[in-house]
Parts: structure tokens; sequence; C-alpha cells
């Protein structure tokens, strides 16, 4: 799972960080879980950004990585809506 960072001043977009994450190795979709949410949590305490952008992507038959897509996606937005301070 990667993600990026950019910063937008007047307009101008700048590139901030990107980076991947390396799930592979680790069995468990609770921990691979785990780890999205608190490096998202890392990534907002760190960066403090005004908006956040989770990626869509599609699968045309594959149920099972629907799901695991959606429950990558809520971790990454159930950190963005418990960290204080992000949207002053």
């Amino acid at each position: 799972m990667g993600f990026g960072i950019i910063k937008v001043v007047n307009k101008q977009m700048k590139f901030i960080q990107m980076n991947e994450l390396l799930l592979q190795k680790y069995k468990d979709p609770y921990t691979k879980l785990k780890l999205i949410f608190e490096r998202t949590i890392e990534l907002i305490d760190t960066y403090h950004p005004d908006e956040i952008a989770i990626e869509a992507p599609f699968f045309g038959k594959n149920v099972q990585s629907i799901v695991k897509i959606g429950s990558s996606a809520g971790s990454g937005y159930g950190s963005w809506t418990i960290t204080p301070d992000t949207n002053n």
C-alpha cells in the first residue's frame, strides 16, 4: 500500500513525500489494518493535513479484494476522524 503527500500553496503543488507500506510479509489481515491505521495516524500527526484522499480502486469480480480494500480505507478514514486538532 502506497501513499503520497503534497502541499498546495497559492494553487502551486509541491511534492513532500511518497512511500510504501510493505505489508506482504504479514499474513494476519488485522495486523495489516493495524499497521495502516498506525502509519496514517503518524502521517497526520507529522503533516497536519487539511484534506486526505484514499484511492478507490476498481475490482471487477473479486469480492474478497473489495472487502479487503474497504477495510484498509476504513482504517485510514478512522485514523483521520480520531486525530485531535486535525481540522482546525
